[in-house]
């Protein structure tokens, strides 16, 4: 049903019609539409995704309420429907054991060919169900929990690969549902019992990296200091005087600045010109057309004081 809070008008959704069900078993008896289990808006929210108890998916026009195309995707019921947050990918959780991931765009009101899974993540080893199943924060990986009632053990994929990353193994509990937060690698699971686990990573502080002298203590100890460790000498207050008058204030204000003698080459820039060689076809390098120049630039052109000289040397 689509409801409308506004006025609190109640509209069916459409089927997959009768017509399909006695064309895909003409021997037996009629079979009604099959009902509707999962369902969930696109981002834009003009068309809806819905699973079936039958393992179709289909995309409808919310405003014409059209059934724009219906995906047969297992023969076993689809439990439920997870959008990523870029409304681009599309996660359907059905009883066979198994997440499949599709590609969710529907710019075009609906496609003529049917739609295939990108990826299909499953439990190879325990084969067991799962309970729920969302997309990351940023959309770039998928994490399910499953359904078994002695672990709380949450899988994680990368959506581009498909390959398995981690799982987190919880309490013995069993858990209910979970969410990724929308910017942090943080998530949050429900179990059995009614109790919210918090996952995020775990950082610890390493100080010995700053500090090489720095010893972590593995609980609080009384320090006693020595009788004079904290007095300050009479030989370090006369250094410090010293220090102070031979030293003086530092001006940080205003530029000093250099003579140098104009005879000394180290303080002056240099301009090499690059030449490139040019090929005589042999092997050999050609001749080249022109002297390299180098210019010596005076330090009095930077300094303001005039045009300066410029010294030319043949290289």
């Amino acid at each position: 049903m689509l409801c409308n809070l506004k006025d609190g008008t109640k509209t069916p959704l459409p089927l997959k019609g009768e017509a399909d069900a006695e064309d895909t078993q003409p021997d037996t008896e009629k079979v009604g539409p099959p009902g509707q289990v999962a369902v969930c808006f696109t981002k834009n929210g003009e068309h809806v995704f819905t699973g079936d108890e039958q393992g179709n998916l289909c995309l409808i026009h919310v405003a014409t309420r059209k059934l724009l195309e219906a995906n047969f995707i297992a023969k076993t019921a689809i439990k439920s429907l997870k959008l990523s947050r870029n409304g681009k990918h599309i996660l359907v959780n059905s009883t066979d054991r198994r997440i499949r991931l599709f590609d969710a765009d529907c710019s075009g009101g609906g496609r003529t060919t049917p739609r295939k899974a990108v990826h299909i993540f499953e439990d190879s080893v325990n084969r067991n169900q799962w309970k729920c199943c969302c997309f990351s924060g940023d959309s770039d990986y998928v994490c399910a929990g499953s359904s078994t009632t002695v672990a709380h053990n949450i899988s994680i994929w990368e959506r581009t690969s498909g390959h398995l990353e981690k799982i987190l193994e919880g309490p013995k509990e069993g858990i209910l549902d979970l969410e990724w937060h929308p910017t942090r690698p943080i998530i949050a699971s429900v179990s059995t019992l009614g109790v919210v686990y918090i996952w995020s990573k775990n950082y610890t502080e390493n100080w010995s990296a700053f500090a090489p002298d720095f010893t972590e203590l593995e609980e609080n100890e009384e320090y006693i200091e020595k009788e004079d460790e904290f007095d300050i000498h009479e030989w370090e207050k006369k250094d410090t005087i010293k220090s102070q008058i031979a030293t003086g204030d530092v001006d940080v204000i205003h530029v000093a600045r250099r003579h140098v003698d104009e005879s000394d080459s180290d303080d002056e820039l240099f301009f090499l010109p690059t030449v490139p060689d040019r090929d005589s076809g042999d092997g050999s390098a050609g001749k080249i057309d022109h002297e390299g120049v180098v210019e010596c630039h005076n330090e009095d052109l930077f300094q303001g004081s005039g045009m300066g000289s410029i010294k030319r040397q043949k290289v």
